[in-house]
């Protein structure tokens, strides 16, 4: 969330979506974070924000890039799958369930 606006004024095609329910202080801080930056109207086509659950379309799994999974408790970790069988590549914390897939893992101190 802090490297969202930097993101999205350097590369204007980027596009970002936050999407799942907010479930510690840390998603609660990336979900305001997000919709401060889409309050200021720059980003309205860019980034897209829902902090709940929600069926993605395979048509959305296709077009990422990148899932971004910063949990710091992921007990399985089914969203990595998900993404990761439509070609896109998982970066994202080394917890619970996550690290199964190849990506780019880092470590929570």
């Amino acid at each position: 969330a802090d490297v969202a606006e930097w993101m999205l004024s350097t590369y204007p095609n980027a596009q970002l979506l936050m999407i799942g329910p907010v479930g510690d202080c840390f998603g609660s801080y990336a979900k305001a974070k997000f919709e401060s930056i889409r309050e200021g109207n720059r980003f309205q086509d860019s980034l897209f924000v829902y902090a709940d659950f929600l069926i993605v379309p395979q048509e959305l799994k296709l077009a990422c890039d990148f899932c971004l999974m910063p949990s710091r408790d992921e007990p399985f970790g089914y969203v990595d799958i998900e993404f990761a069988w439509f070609g896109a590549s998982i970066v994202g914390s080394l917890r619970g369930g996550l690290g199964k897939l190849p990506g780019f893992y880092f470590q929570i101190l």
